[in-house]
């Protein structure tokens, strides 16, 4: 729990540092960095309240079998909790990326906005082929988003098998089961994700001239 709360933080902390990169380029629109933060705030306060609930719990009287499914229930309170936030990150990252597609007035990027929708998969697609990120970053961003869509609508059950890599975090997908990782696992995707997009973000400016 300990290792979670301080990994929330430390990416809290990250957007709370990156405010200004979309305050001073994009002041009239929705700030992601700061949407984030307030995910993730809102994620190191409920985690704080179930650790402070956990430490005034008694455990006499409780054989190892109660004390076993009290252990997995606090697991998997951790893990939902961590896994809404990471959906709520990405989510706050698609809508950006969009939102900054529609506004760009030129770049490599600038054709996806005459199209009705656009699903962020063809945006990072995009983004690899305008050599806006190289082949192993695309890679990664495929993992997260299929990770997020996973997690969203099939309860994380892999449909199919491979291993894959973000950054240091080794993700197995075996199909018909569920994801296995430990408590990190969502706060490490939550954190790659966050560094991801601010990369992204330093590129997109570069390349493109936003209306403001």
């Amino acid at each position: 729990m300990l290792e979670v709360l301080s990994s929330l933080a430390e990416t809290r902390n990250y957007c709370k540092a990156n405010w200004d990169l979309f305050d001073e380029t994009l002041p009239v629109y929705e700030n992601t960095f700061r949407s984030i933060w307030n995910t993730l705030v809102l994620t190191v306060e409920s985690l704080e309240c179930y650790k402070k609930q956990w430490s005034t719990e008694s455990l006499t009287g409780k054989t190892p079998g109660d004390i076993k499914r009290l252990q997995d229930q606090r697991w998997d309170r951790v893990t939902q909790i961590s896994k809404w936030a990471f959906i709520s990150t990405v989510s706050s990252i698609e809508y950006s990326l969009k939102m900054l597609i529609q506004r760009a007035q030129n770049g490599p990027l600038k054709p996806l906005a005459k199209r009705k929708r656009v699903y962020l998969r063809e945006i990072i697609n995009h983004s690899k082929k305008s050599s806006m990120i190289d082949d192993d970053t695309h890679k990664q961003w495929i993992i997260l988003l299929k990770l997020r869509n996973l997690s969203v609508h099939n309860a994380t059950f892999a449909e199919e098998t491979g291993d894959y890599r973000v950054r240091d975090v080794l993700i197995q997908f075996r199909e018909g089961e569920m994801l296995q990782g430990n408590l990190m696992f969502f706060s490490n995707m939550i954190d790659s994700i966050v560094h991801f997009f601010k990369r992204w973000l330093e590129v997109f400016l570069n390349k493109h001239e936003i209306i403001s």
